[in-house]
């Protein structure tokens, strides 16, 4: 199974962000399942993981 590339453009828009402790916390949304958390390891970022997020949501 090929995975599908969301474009860089696409993933900065997705992004939602909220304040917790002073810092902020950008997240993406998605699917209909259970919520699954991936976190990335320093000093990547979220878009590691763009090749699974839609054979996940």
């Amino acid at each position: 199974m090929a995975l599908a590339e969301i474009p860089l453009c696409v993933w900065r828009k997705r992004g939602q962000t909220f304040v917790f402790r002073g810092q902020t916390i950008r997240y993406w949304a998605a699917g209909q399942g259970e919520p699954l958390l991936l976190i990335h390891g320093f000093p990547t970022a979220s878009w590691d993981w763009h090749y699974l997020w839609q054979p996940l949501g």
